[in-house]
């Protein structure tokens, strides 16, 4: 789930979500998902393997 996860650090079982899809603040997770969808259903057909990599913290520790 993108933007408010129920818990920190999130489990990746959690259902992927967008609170409010009308909501402009939400579309950078709507963006993720959709991509994420899109890779791993076209990769189903195309590749061999498709992996979803979602980095965080990727520059330096105070990065937030």
């Amino acid at each position: 789930m993108y933007q408010t996860p129920p818990s920190v650090p999130t489990r990746e079982d959690v259902p992927l979500s967008v609170p409010d899809p009308l909501n402009p603040r939400f579309s950078y997770g709507g963006g993720k998902i959709i991509s994420e969808l899109l890779a791993l259903n076209f990769g189903r057909k195309n590749f061999e393997r498709v992996t979803v990599f979602r980095p965080h913290n990727v520059y330096g520790p105070n990065m937030g």
